[in-house]
């Protein structure tokens, strides 16, 4: 079994939105593990303990961070995002693909115009699931939300969400394996409870995924 205990949050992400909180449950935080030290002592330890800045002898540092309040902006015109993805969503797309060119989907979004606290309250999550590759290879992919840019669009423009990324490794078993990806279309890392469970997709009515793959991929 494999306890994984939070490290505290860094000033920066403690209290920004309410989806960013340090957990509160006092089951998890009371959980207590007691295990040997390198003197031979039997030690108790709390999780607790783990979030505990002053217990783990660290502190961050005060720095001014300018790109705190910095906000990616979009590549494209809005109309013009529109025009190339009604076009896109008149093409049909068979899936499974091998992904060895620019794929673009047109997903419908179940929920819009949600107001402020609706999207304090719940994240934005894009799903890519059954992901089959291998795992032996080196495997890249960008994904974007209503990008028209046909070479996409730079990392600090709003329409890159996040990328995919599998580094060589190899296993006893098949090397061929099945996996899922989660992005917030804000692109900021997932939730934990997000991580578990995808919410909903997309930024608009209807929205425009596209994939772009690595030139030095094998994915299929």
């Amino acid at each position: 079994m494999v306890y994984i205990c939070q490290p505290p949050s860094h000033p920066i992400f403690s209290g920004q939105t309410s989806k960013r909180k340090d957990y509160n449950d006092p089951d998890w935080l009371n959980a207590s593990f007691a295990f040997y030290d390198e003197n031979a002592q039997l030690v108790h330890v709390k999780v607790a303990d783990c979030g505990d800045q002053t217990r783990l002898g660290y502190a961050y540092q005060a720095v001014d961070i300018p790109w705190l309040k910095s906000k990616p902006v979009p590549g494209k015109k809005k109309s013009k995002v529109a025009t190339t993805f009604a076009r896109a969503n008149n093409a049909t797309v068979v899936f499974p693909i091998t992904l060895n060119k620019i794929v673009q989907v047109v997903i419908k979004r179940p929920k819009k115009s949600r107001s402020k606290r609706q999207k304090e309250e719940e994240e934005e999550v894009l799903c890519l699931e059954g992901i089959m590759l291998d795992r032996a290879k080196y495997i890249k992919f960008d994904v974007y939300i209503n990008d028209e840019d046909s070479k996409g669009s730079a990392p600090d423009k709003t329409e890159l969400v996040g990328s995919f990324v599998n580094l060589p490794h190899q296993h006893s078993h098949k090397s061929m394996f099945k996996r899922s990806q989660k992005f917030t279309t804000d692109g900021q890392p997932c939730s934990p409870k997000t991580s578990r469970y995808g919410m909903f997709l997309g930024r608009n009515a209807s929205h425009g995924i596209q994939s772009r793959r690595d030139p030095r991929d094998h994915q299929q």
